[in-house]
């Protein structure tokens, strides 16, 4: 597959792509982009878990 080619993650399910927003690396680009602060971030975490439990 195309995307083990380029060294990303083939997160193929919602159980694994989940923590991934909790990763330092991805508060960092999200903070440093100003697309989420690491507060809304969490809260968007949090409403995603409960949606797929």
């Amino acid at each position: 597959m195309a995307v083990n080619g380029q060294g990303l993650p083939n997160l193929r399910t919602t159980a694994d792509a989940l923590p991934v927003l909790r990763e330092s690396s991805i508060e960092d680009l999200f903070t440093k982009e100003k697309v989420l602060t690491p507060v809304e971030l969490g809260s968007r975490f949090e409403a995603y878990s409960e949606q797929y439990i």
